[in-house]
C-alpha cells in the first residue's frame, strides 16, 4: 500500500463519529493516505486514515475492514454509489 502523511482528519474516524487524537494519542496522530485496490472497478481509491485505522486496515484486509467499520462503508456507497 502507498502511504502519505497529509494534515486533515481521518475518513474513517468522521464515519463512526470518534476524535481521532482521543484514539490515536498525541505521538500517534498522524493521517495517511491509504489506497483501497479492491473498492472501484476499474481504479484504486485514496483515503485518508489515522494510525489506527491504517495499522487495522492493515492487519485486516480490505474487505474485512470494511465489514467492521461498516459505516464508513455506507458512506463510501453514497459517495460513489454505482462505481462500488
Amino acid at each position: 500500500m502507498e502511504k502519505k502523511e497529509v494534515k486533515t482528519a481521518c475518513e474513517v474516524c468522521k464515519a463512526l463519529g470518534v476524535d481521532s487524537y482521543l484514539l490515536n494519542g498525541a505521538e500517534r496522530n498522524k493521517i495517511i493516505v491509504s489506497t483501497f485496490y479492491r473498492v472501484l472497478k476499474n481504479k484504486p481509491l485514496k483515503v485518508k486514515l489515522c494510525t489506527f485505522h491504517d495499522i487495522e486496515l492493515f492487519q485486516l484486509g480490505e474487505s474485512n475492514f470494511l465489514k467492521q467499520n461498516i459505516e464508513y462503508a455506507l458512506e463510501l456507497r453514497a459517495r460513489f454509489g454505482k462505481e462500488l
